[in-house]
């Protein structure tokens, strides 16, 4: 055996002895992050629909608000296995946040838009459901959105604000 030889074998070992409770405690880590990254994207709302939104206010004064509404909004996490490169760049954990929408529906509101309305109810083929890249990268969780068709917004509405939206009419 040559000499860098040993320090691989050696590495190995460390990363494959005891690793069972290791994984097991970084999966509950993962899940903990995943349910922080979710609630602060969806909330279920009063009528037991799920709600998201997102909201830009550009320079020139005139602001956009989309709401996404779902029927059914769940949501698990799947874990991956880091491979040796992703150890080495530092990512102890690796895997995916995937929902699971029923249907959906999308309301624009605008400084511009007099009459807002919502579109209609469209069915969501699972291929199509929204997913997340989770990791764990130097100690720090990251969570980034990288598939979906159907957009999540960037944060949930106020209950007030959800209810307004609630009660503008369909196109």
């Amino acid at each position: 055996m040559n000499s860098f030889a040993r320090p691989l074998v050696v590495l190995s070992v460390l990363f494959c002895w005891g690793g069972g409770a290791f994984a097991d405690h970084l999966l509950l880590e993962a899940e903990t992050e995943a349910t922080k990254t979710m609630q602060g994207l969806v909330q279920k709302l009063s009528n037991g629909t799920w709600m998201s939104r997102s909201y830009v206010n550009y320079q020139t004064g005139n602001w956009l608000a989309t709401y996404w509404q779902y029927n059914n909004f769940k949501w698990s996490v799947q874990a991956d296995q880091p491979t040796v490169a992703d150890r080495l760049n530092g990512i102890s954990w690796k895997g995916s946040i995937e929902s699971l929408i029923d249907a959906y529906r999308d309301l624009s509101e605008s400084s511009l838009n007099a009459k807002p309305c919502w579109t209609s109810w469209k069915d969501m083929s699972p291929a199509n459901n929204p997913k997340w890249i989770l990791q764990k990268v130097n100690g720090q969780w990251k969570a980034s959105q990288w598939h979906g068709s159907v957009p999540i917004g960037d944060s949930i509405p106020a209950q007030e604000e959800a209810d307004a939206a609630l009660k503008l009419p369909s196109c």
